[in-house]
């Protein structure tokens, strides 16, 4: 009876230690304090830590400060020390959100957001599974744009110009298309580069543009729409599904129930910080013709249809593109 007393009371120890285990949720940014993703990710860190009781113990740490993107997604899959982030930037991890990504695919972000929460996206996302990334949501990072050292107003006048991009061959073929001179370069460093002229120009949502000061050191910013940037939120696969089943739900839930509201917080926020920065900062905003800019990206459309053929032609379908 003593031994059958013994054995139950390391069993209950062994079930209350396991009760009581806390799962780091470490949510690195490369991008500002004030962005919309990062504003609601840290919503939605403090509802996890509620919701779990503290079991899983969300935080995040924006401004790069558990590093660039690319080490962030390496770190997601390697067991250094991050479990999310959340990033515009997939093509490197996961080829086929080249889709989502090539230029001029999306007319605007109703239509954008049909097409990645529904049926055709599904199996890409399953793609990125494989490869040990949870792509649980599809955020908004807005249409990217073109910040300059002079006026855009033609397809002519991108033209020879050094313009940062990210470390993504999509957007290396997309500015080659467009006659710039594209530079691969991370953010960290980037006011810098401009303000030193060492690039003429950067490409980002107008949020980043915002939040990176750049409207400081580039006083001219062309409304070019040339990539919808979706911002997924990825969780590691491994650390996901490591987790027990009651808190897993509880994390896919808190992150898929903010998209709505960081969708919102992120178009309202474009309108106000756009005005701002002519008002404010007197940065010139042009709106040059796109039909130009569509036309001469095509290669780089074409090419990426070319190497996911019927993933291209599921999205295409679904957002009533011939």
């Amino acid at each position: 009876m003593k031994v059958f007393a013994i054995a139950v009371a390391a069993f209950l120890g062994a079930a209350s230690a396991t009760q009581a285990e806390t799962f780091p949720f470490n949510i690195g940014l490369a991008t500002g304090p004030d962005s919309p993703q990062n504003v609601v990710a840290k919503e939605v860190a403090a509802q996890i830590v509620k919701d779990t009781n503290g079991r899983v113990a969300a935080k995040v740490f924006d401004s790069g400060q558990l590093g660039q993107t690319d080490s962030l997604l390496e770190a997601i899959v390697t067991g250094g020390g991050v479990q999310a982030t959340i990033t515009v930037v997939t093509d490197t991890i996961c080829p086929p959100t080249k889709l989502f990504l090539a230029p001029y695919v999306f007319p605007d972000r109703k239509t954008a957001f049909a097409a990645l929460d529904g049926a055709a996206a599904q199996p890409i996302y399953a793609e990125c599974r494989k490869r040990g990334y949870e792509f649980v949501a599809a955020w908004d990072s807005g249409f990217r744009q073109l910040s300059t050292s002079k006026p855009v107003n033609s397809l002519a006048d991108i033209k020879g110009l050094k313009v940062r991009v990210p470390n993504g061959a999509l957007w290396i073929d997309t500015f080659h298309d467009l006659g710039a001179n594209p530079t691969p370069m991370s953010i960290a460093g980037l006011y810098s580069a401009l303000q030193q002229g060492v690039v003429d120009g950067q490409e980002q949502p107008i949020a980043n543009y915002y939040a990176g000061k750049y409207m400081e050191v580039q006083k001219y910013f062309a409304i070019t729409n040339h990539m919808y940037g979706a911002a997924f939120f990825i969780v590691g696969e491994q650390w996901l599904n490591g987790l027990p089943a009651d808190l897993k739900e509880i994390v896919v839930r808190d992150i898929r129930a903010a998209t709505a509201r960081q969708r919102k917080l992120s178009e309202e926020d474009e309108v106000s910080e756009l005005k701002e920065v002519q008002d404010k900062y007197h940065v010139s905003v042009t709106h040059p013709n796109l039909a130009p800019f569509k036309a001469a990206t095509a290669p780089t459309r074409d090419k990426v249809t070319a190497a996911f053929p019927d993933d291209a032609r599921a999205l295409a379908a679904s957002v009533g593109s011939k």
